[in-house]
C-alpha cells in the first residue's frame, strides 16, 4: 500500500506522564498522526518513549474520526517523500518519529510545538501560492 501523498493529522496533545516535559510550552508536550487511508480507515501511530503504537481504526463514519481529534490541537498535512539522503542524527523521540513518518528532515526541529510551528509554515506556504 503507498502512503504517499495521503492525508496525515498531526495531533499534538498537552497530557504526559514524564515530568521533564512539563518544561515544554502547554498543549504541545507529545504528539502522534493519523493517515488517511481512506474515507473509513485511518492508521495511528503513537511515538512514547518506552515503545510506538501503531493502530488501524476503522470508522462506520467519517465524522466518528472528527469526534477522535475534536477539542485536540491538530494540523492536517500531506505525507511526502523524504530527501534521498539519511535522516539527520538525533535522539528519536516522538517528534523525530512524525518528522520521518511525515517526511521532514529538519535537524532543527526537537519540540512537538517546533513542529506545529514548521508545518503550519509550510501550509501556508503552498497555500499561497
Amino acid at each position: 500500500m503507498i502512503i504517499m501523498g495521503k492525508d496525515a493529522f498531526v495531533v499534538f496533545e498537552d497530557n504526559t506522564t514524564l515530568w521533564w516535559l512539563k518544561f515544554l510550552k502547554r498543549g504541545f508536550r507529545h504528539c502522534k498522526m493519523y493517515i488517511k487511508i481512506t474515507k473509513k480507515i485511518y492508521i495511528e501511530i503513537n511515538p512514547l518513549s518506552n515503545q510506538m503504537f501503531i493502530f488501524m481504526h476503522v470508522f462506520e463514519k467519517e465524522s466518528e474520526f472528527n469526534k477522535v481529534i475534536h477539542r485536540k490541537i491538530y494540523l492536517k498535512t500531506k505525507v511526502k517523500d523524504a530527501p534521498l539522503k539519511t535522516a539527520p542524527f538525533g535522539v528519536f523521540t516522538c517528534v523525530e518519529a512524525i518528522k520521518r513518518a511525515v517526511g521532514i528532515h529538519k535537524f532543527s526541529i526537537i519540540t512537538p510545538y517546533q513542529l506545529y510551528r514548521y508545518i503550519l509554515s509550510c501550509r501556508k506556504k503552498v497555500l499561497t501560492r
